[in-house]
């Protein structure tokens, strides 16, 4: 018999750590009583199982990566928006500041009309007052 083709009944470090603590293992064991090319076949398919899972994994990620790339770039679009309208806003808002003190200053003078025309008035009576 070759070594190749003896009978192995696999017992990997799960089932060592179990076995020592009664914990019973309910998955079937696959890999009983099988050869030793069997055993690398088996091992082979479950590489290119976990590679071909790699490769999306590594898909997923990279389209993921993209997608983080592509928001971020549009988050930094969108404060350049928000900082152009925070200084817009700040301009106008000193503007209004400005027209108001204006619009006070107008208000001030319209207010004194009255008081102007009373001088005139008076002025013009000071004159009848001398030529008479």
């Amino acid at each position: 018999m070759d070594f190749n083709e003896r009978k192995y009944r696999s017992v990997g470090p799960a089932e060592n750590a179990a076995s020592g603590w009664g914990v019973e293992d309910d998955r079937e064991d696959s890999s009983a009583d099988l050869s030793t090319d069997e055993l690398r076949q088996q091992q082979q398919r479950l590489l290119q199982e976990q590679e071909s899972g790699l490769e999306v994994l590594s898909q997923v990620v990279s389209q993921q990566k993209r997608i983080a790339s592509a928001i971020g770039t549009e988050v930094d679009e969108h404060n350049e928006l928000l900082d152009e309208i925070a200084d817009r806003t700040d301009n106008t808002q000193n503007r209004i500041v400005d027209e108001t003190g204006q619009i006070s200053v107008i208000t001030e003078k319209s207010r004194t009309w009255p008081y102007w025309m009373v001088i005139a008035l008076l002025f013009m009576a000071i004159i009848i007052v001398a030529i008479w």
